[in-house]
């Protein structure tokens, strides 16, 4: 049993609490925390009608415009807007994990220059005939 936090505690995602911090080891640093930490849920979004909702639309819904952006800059948007390709199942970054990225791996993902590597990247995210 984790001990009631302290004000001025560090809290993670509002839900889960530093209990002791920076257990440095050879490979990283460790932080005790008194619950497991979830993903972001989009149950915890509104839902709206799955069946009326294309995935652009999911995508500017939820707020995952970044990735759908890159979508259309690889020039896939067109492909899996076919038949052929759907169903598919996207494993989608979120604005906050794109955000993330070193500055230089970013200006590398927007370059014209690299479209051909931006496809391949997008596609790594993509699964046809799957739902």
């Amino acid at each position: 049993v984790c001990p009631e936090p302290l004000q001025g505690s560090v809290w993670i995602n509002n839900r889960s609490v530093v209990v002791k911090s920076d257990y440095t080891t050879s490979n990283g640093v460790i932080h005790h925390i008194d619950t497991l930490l979830t993903p972001y849920r989009l149950q915890d979004k509104p839902q709206l009608e799955s069946k009326t909702m294309n995935f652009s639309a999911a995508a500017t819904f939820y707020g995952y415009g970044r990735f759908y952006k890159l979508i259309e800059d690889a020039g896939l948007l067109p492909v899996l807007q076919m038949p052929i390709h759907q169903p598919f199942t996207i494993f989608w970054p979120t604005d906050k994990a794109l955000d993330s990225l070193p500055r230089e791996r970013h200006h590398w993902l927007v370059n014209p220059d690299h479209q051909d590597q931006l496809a391949a990247t997008v596609k790594a995210h993509i699964i046809r005939n799957s739902r």
